[in-house]
């Protein structure tokens, strides 16, 4: 048995098990460079003790013998080998350059690809965007500075000294710097550095960066990606093995079209779109009034089709640019707001104006972006990472990114973006969670409804810091409702109001009445002689966009279509109008009403109105006051959400 091989060997496994040792226990940019000066310094330790010469250790095959009998020459003598003389051409064979035309064109296709190919690879580690058409202006300038030099071969990113580099927490330009000045230095240096260095040196370095990249795409990617395309990758480096470098790459990109191919052929292409940012939840007028200030600190944007890494990029692009163009202003104040203090609304224990302290809560107030994933059919890893880095880019912009919508039918989606820790398992959160509840990903709700009850909700706890509303309320009598609906901004009615007085006198025109949870309200289709204030609980209405009552009926609609018709849901807590216009446009219902809680409610008949009308003329201004005042900030937020779901 030759044991020359073995004894050689050892040096080089116990070298990758230091680089590995030390790679995983720590973090100081310094650890690298360390081990990588340690390793050879031990060996001319050794070699010093064992009284060897470095010709001796390079006659046993520890180090590489040089390549001729003299030494190399001077760098500028390479030059030499385009037969140029005098600065005639004469020496160059023109004849030959044609055929030299298929590999360059190889050439340029392969570094093109090759790069496009090493920026995805860098991309998947980093924690930050690329720009991906700067990387590829990068390598195209690096390869015309090659060629004007006339040394050098054509090449791009050395994507795993780049990843390594960013392991170890180099972030500096500084080190780009030095590592050209090292390599520059090796270019002129008179002589070859691969004779001073032991070979197992060498032999570690490929084993160690070879075991990080196969353990990194071939066992940890199993995680991280579709089951389908983990496949690909195993059938690729298989078809590599066997078929050698050029033909495996080639089987595995034509396989990976076809795929990507039937992919896309199954969905529509991806697009983006503003859409309102506004939940169902219908709170008091007062509470909405604050909200509709904070609105702009808030923006949903919906995604759909297939996902890549192409269109991942652009989307990331898009959606910073949405959150630096609409996020930025933190000075959006009520307009029509004096400076005075609201009739009792917040009373006078804060110091300043109401202005004053809307600006002050914008200030600190968080800022929100949505993005919604109903309508998306799929994603690749690549897509997901790159939502890793536009999370990271958010939250330098202070912008806390949530998600919504993640389709159950598809739950690799859920499982791809949980890998590449844009969220945690943990991360699927209630509308009423606590805010200061501590997340290691991005927030993630079943529905956009949610996701945008919990911004609301964020918006609320500012606004009542800075005594800009009440606190919600599971109960409001009579005379709390007029006051939510009437302060703020004050109504313009005459004379002060004596709200418990007004309160007394309106409900003798109504009757109060209580259901349990599930008790239908009405129904659509139904007359609407009756209009309904929520004293307490919740009444949860479903508008059905598609089958509203003074639209045609579409009993042909077959139930593919019905299972996706635009029903949308809206909740009226405690302080709540419901049912309003159609009673007043004397129409059918066009919605459904239903309990969600034990409810309170306070009726108003189209005979008790006809009544008041002729009874308490006063009483009915101040209540078509408040209807009037909610109705038009529905309106609002109905024009809003027309204008943004148009904007793409």
């Amino acid at each position: 048995m030759q044991w020359d091989p073995a004894v050689k060997l050892a040096p080089a496994v116990v070298s990758t098990l230091l680089l590995m040792l030390v790679m995983s226990r720590f973090r100081s940019p310094w650890a690298l460079p360390a081990v990588l000066i340690f390793i050879p310094g031990v060996f001319f330790v050794v070699l010093a003790c064992l009284h060897k010469s470095l010709a001796q250790a390079q006659d046993g095959g520890w180090v590489a013998r040089p390549q001729g009998d003299e030494d190399s020459g001077p760098f500028w003598e390479i030059y030499s080998l385009y037969n140029i003389h005098d600065l005639s051409f004469k020496g160059i064979y023109w004849a030959v350059m044609p055929r030299q035309i298929p590999t360059a064109l190889a050439l340029f296709f392969v570094v093109a690809f090759g790069s496009s190919l090493d920026v995805a690879a860098i991309q998947q580690d980093s924690p930050e965007p690329l720009d991906y058409n700067r990387e590829l202006v990068t390598v195209g300038w690096s390869n015309v500075a090659t060629a004007v030099a006339g040394a050098g071969f054509t090449g791009s990113y050395i994507f795993s000294q780049t990843i390594f580099t960013m392991r170890a927490g180099v972030n500096s330009r500084i080190n780009g710097f030095i590592v050209s000045l090292l390599m520059l230095a090796i270019f002129v240096a008179p002589f070859s550095v691969i004779e001073y260095l032991p070979s197992y040196f060498f032999g570690s370095l490929m084993i160690w960066i070879g075991w990080e990249i196969a353990r990194d795409w071939l066992f940890l990617a199993y995680h991280r990606v579709r089951g389908v395309e983990y496949g690909l990758l195993v059938a690729t480096f298989m078809a590599i093995m066997v078929m050698g470098l050029e033909l495996g790459i080639a089987a595995g990109i034509v396989a990976a079209s076809l795929l990507f191919a039937y992919n896309y052929s199954k969905v529509l292409v991806t697009a983006f779109t503003v859409v309102p940012s506004r939940s169902g939840a219908v709170r008091t007028f007062e509470q909405r009034t604050v909200l509709e200030q904070f609105n702009p600190r808030c923006v949903a944007v919906s995604l759909s089709g297939y996902i890549f890494f192409g269109s991942s990029v652009k989307i990331s692009d898009k959606v910073l640019e949405v959150a630096k163009a609409t996020l930025s202003d933190a000075s959006v104040l009520l307009d029509s707001l004096g400076n005075g203090q609201p009739n009792g609304s917040s009373g006078d224990t804060f110091e300043g104006s109401v202005r004053e302290r809307f600006q002050a809560a914008a200030a600190v107030s968080p800022r929100f972006l949505l993005l919604d994933f109903r309508r998306v059919q799929g994603l690749d890893a690549t897509a997901a990472r790159t939502f890793y880095s536009l999370r990271s880019a958010l939250e330098r912009l202070e912008v806390e990114l949530v998600l919504t919508h993640l389709p159950t039918t598809r739950p690799h989606i859920r499982q791809l973006l949980m890998a590449h820790g844009v969220m945690v398992e943990s991360a699927v959160s209630d509308a009423h969670e606590d805010a200061h509840a501590v997340h290691q990903g991005c927030r993630a709700f079943d529905h956009m409804e949610a996701g945008l009850q919990y911004c609301e909700e964020r918006f609320l706890e500012v606004a009542l810091h800075y005594k800009l509303c009440k606190p919600r309320q599971m109960h409001m009598n009579l005379s709390e409702v007029l006051r939510a609906h009437l302060e703020l901004p004050h109504a313009i009615l005459p004379g002060p109001i004596n709200y418990a007085k007004a309160a007394g006198e309106l409900r003798a025109f109504m009757t109060v009445t209580h259901l349990q949870p599930g008790s239908p309200l009405f129904k659509q289709g139904e007359h609407s002689d009756v209009m309904f204030i929520v004293e307490s609980g919740v009444v949860t209405c479903h508008m059905d966009f598609l089958r509203l009552h003074h639209r045609m009926q579409l009993p042909t609609l077959s139930q593919d279509v019905l299972a996706v018709a635009p029903v949308r849901q809206f909740d009226y807590g405690p302080g709540g109008i419901v049912g309003e216009l159609d009673f007043f446009l004397q129409q059918a219902r066009s919605f459904e009403a239903v309990c969600k809680d034990s409810c309170t409610l306070l009726c108003i008949s189209r005979t008790s109105f006809e009544q008041m009308a002729q009874q308490a003329p006063k009483l009915l201004n101040l209540l078509q006051t408040i209807i009037l005042r909610s109705t038009c900030l529905s309106v609002a937020h109905a024009l809003e959400a027309l204008e943004r779901s148009g904007m793409d």
